[in-house]
């Protein structure tokens, strides 16, 4: 086991940062971030931060809400992962119908071949939109409704990469006739921009303003809303997240408040006119980084949203991405998720729902708590994290208890793909694509749908049952790596 994790480690170049289980020697010597971090001291961290989460939120109401889960393999980051030749050559694991419509599946079917969800979500990848008719009348499909001309300026034409989005588009359209078969499921979108998008439209990352960003963005939006049957529409989220890291422009946001408020304003107005469902409804999604600062403030765009954007009716509801805090000591998570709680408590008491688009379970990184599932000790996919217990404390405390208590309507579990499988290799059990536990699980979901034994949690939930911490739960903390 320890040699696993230390090939493992090395391979993402942790092997020289300061107090890790590794390299202990920067570590501090007194309090809470004494030592080298342990499974011991993290699963002891997390049975003393959980509970206190569970017991706040048993004090206070607990409405049903929505469990949703993300169709990972058609996500933006996913989609671009494969081959641009596939399938003419290469694998194509995630750009990949059989698995797609098989993970949808497993999330969406009744129990047990599935776990009975009501929504799915989706960081849909827009580059192969540039393909679509509804974009581009000079697309190589018949019948271009000119989106394009009248929102923005038209890319498709001198489009590099056509055949890869055309393909893309391919398994989109095969992946929404999917869906679309499923009665009752509830579809929700988040866009999403990426670097080939950018070389079409010609934007330079870091260099480039908010009407620009318009022109390309806006007509790409309405297309895949009159092609698809869309029931929620994110049309910005993580304005300091992952929008800035496309955009260039991290560590700072990626653009200003009033220019974001304006490209909202835009954005829903043209969706709304143009979408194949009439009820569509309309959301921007943050961080609590999207939240610093007073109210209003440089930096405060959930402030800008709840007292203008969704009293004026332009936003139908406001969405976060709720992920842990992972750093040393786990308790810090309490006030995480306080300050979720704050931004949550803002828009309900206007009377605007809420919603978890993206959520995560726990995490173990190194003790500076940065990097993500790439640099987890172990990642989602983890057994681990399911026999000792953590999954089960977290799934009952945060998704079920916390989140009704503060709230929020719908919680969608982002990385679900520790709900169709569980790993017990040490080496290979991180939710990102290049990680072997990846093309495993997609190799799998060639034989049809999955559900993992955290999945029964979740569905369990999702019918509305409390999942329970007996039986194989134990938070004793005694767990521990190797010699640490």
């Amino acid at each position: 086991m320890r040699t696993g994790i230390l090939g493992l480690i090395c391979a993402m170049e942790l092997c020289g940062q300061t107090c890790t289980i590794l390299a202990p020697s920067g570590c501090g010597t007194a309090g809470p971030l004494a030592g080298p971090p342990t499974l011991q001291g993290y699963v002891g961290g997390l049975s003393t931060a959980l509970p206190s989460t569970l017991a706040g939120a048993a004090r206070s109401p607990q409405p049903r809400l929505t469990y949703s889960g993300e169709i990972v393999p058609a996500s933006q980051s996913f989609m671009v992962y494969d081959p641009h030749s596939c399938p003419g050559s290469g694998t194509c694991l995630y750009n990949n119908p059989a698995v797609i419509d098989n993970w949808i599946d497993s999330l969406v079917d009744a129990p047990p071949n599935g776990m009975g969800l009501r929504s799915v979500d989706l960081n849909l990848w827009v580059g192969p939109l540039l393909q679509s008719k509804e974009y581009n009348p000079a697309s190589v499909v018949a019948g271009g409704l000119n989106y394009c001309g009248t929102y923005g300026t038209c890319y498709g034409a001198t489009d590099a990469a056509a055949a890869w989005h055309l393909n893309g588009l391919t398994t989109y359209d095969q992946m929404f006739a999917h869906l679309a078969a499923k009665n009752g499921v509830k579809v929700r979108i988040a866009p999403m921009l990426s670097g080939d998008v950018l070389a079409a439209c010609g934007i330079q990352q870091n260099n480039f303003t908010e009407p620009q960003v318009e022109r390309c963005v806006l007509p790409l939006w309405t297309a895949m809303v009159k092609r698809w049957h869309v029931d929620d529409d994110t049309v910005i989220h993580e304005p300091c997240g992952v929008l800035a890291l496309v955009l260039g422009t991290a560590p700072n946001c990626a653009m200003s408040v009033s220019d974001l408020d304006e490209f909202i304003q835009h954005a829903a107005a043209a969706v709304r006119v143009t979408s194949q469902n009439p009820a569509i409804r309309i959301g921007a999604g943050a961080l609590n980084s999207d939240a610093t600062g007073t109210c209003p403030g440089i930096q405060n765009f959930w402030c800008d949203w709840y007292t203008n954007l969704m009293p004026s009716g332009v936003l139908d509801f406001g969405g976060i991405d709720l992920y842990p805090v992972v750093s040393v000591p786990v308790a810090n998570y309490n006030e995480t998720l306080a300050s979720y709680a704050a931004m949550l408590a803002h828009a309900t008491a206007i009377g605007i729902p809420v919603m978890a688009n993206e959520s995560s379970a726990m995490r173990w990184e190194n003790s500076a708590g940065a990097g993500g599932e790439a640099y987890t000790y172990w990642g989602c996919g983890a057994t681990e994290w399911y026999t000792d217990g953590t999954w089960q404390a977290w799934a009952r405390a945060v998704p079920g208890a916390w989140a009704s208590a503060n709230g929020l309507s719908l919680f969608s579990l982002f990385p679900t793909e520790s709900a169709l499988l569980l790993s017990d290799n040490s080496a290979s059990n991180h939710c990102v694509t290049a990680d072997s536990f990846e093309a495993g699980l997609s190799a799998a979901l060639a034989g049809g749908p999955l559900v993992s034994a955290a999945g029964k949690e979740y569905a369990a939930m999702a019918a509305g049952w409390n999942t329970s911490l007996q039986g194989r739960a134990r938070l004793t903390g005694r767990a521990h790596l190797g010699a640490n």
